[in-house]
């Protein structure tokens, strides 16, 4: 089944164990990266748990690499991800587990990833953690015209200064 598929059908488990199947993707993202790799497009349907247990990639239709510097596609598999999942974590009650998780993995990104990363999210939805709403509201907001995440006034995610993301 594909990643996205799994998470979803953990849901009715609980928070635990949607949060485990989410945090197997991420390990495999960092994995990847930590090999030199960046992938097409990493979101949760384009994984799958393999019958072992393993996290597997697939849809390689394109090749950020050839076209972008590396920070811009790890922070691009990151924000994919975190895009493609944020709802189900949310469903499942695993929002504050999960910030912690998410953290992590931005803080082992390399300097200038995370500066991507950060530059991105600001640009374009606002803020990755919503900490006026506790939340990762903008990951899931699509926020295409930079006006605000669908939580917060909209005031507050212009006026972030978006450290928490480093």
């Amino acid at each position: 089944p594909s990643l996205s598929n799994a998470i979803e059908d953990a849901i009715p488990q609980g928070s635990a164990a949607t949060l485990k199947l989410w945090r197997q993707g991420l390990d495999a993202i960092h994995d990847a990266h930590t090999k030199g790799e960046v992938l097409s497009q990493a979101v949760a349907r384009n994984m799958v748990v393999c019958a072992d247990g393993v996290i597997g990639f697939i849809d390689f239709e394109d090749d950020p690499a050839a076209h972008l510097p590396r920070a811009v596609c790890m922070a691009r598999d990151a924000l994919n991800y975190a895009q493609s999942t944020a709802l189900f974590l949310q469903q499942a009650g695993a929002m504050e587990e999960a910030q912690k998780h998410w953290l992590a993995f931005v803080q082992q990104l390399p300097a200038d990833a995370q500066q991507v990363l950060a530059r991105t999210v600001k640009n374009w939805a606002g803020c990755a953690f919503c900490p006026a709403a506790n939340d990762w509201a903008a990951i899931r907001c699509a926020c295409w015209q930079r006006m605000t995440c669908w939580v917060c006034p909209p005031d507050i995610c212009k006026n972030h200064s978006y450290s928490h993301l480093m």
